[in-house]
């Protein structure tokens, strides 16, 4: 048995998806999307506010 994680990192929200593997079984634990807005000032200006929230939704998932 075993768990993991995918992250899925777009310009508009981040999502998680964690799942434990057991035999040929795989269990959800959780699903979780969280809003980034990373392009909200245009897709080639990443503004600090949008790292900012970018880098608070991964710490989130890095506790979770």
């Amino acid at each position: 048995m075993y768990t993991a994680a995918v992250l899925d990192l777009g310009s508009n929200t981040f999502h998680i998806l964690v799942i434990q593997k057991s035999g040929d079984n795989f269990v959800e634990l959780l699903r979780k999307r969280v809003y980034v807005k990373l392009a909200i000032d245009g897709i080639d200006n990443l503004s600090q506010a949008s790292m900012d929230r970018g880098i608070e939704a991964l710490i989130e998932f890095r506790e979770i």
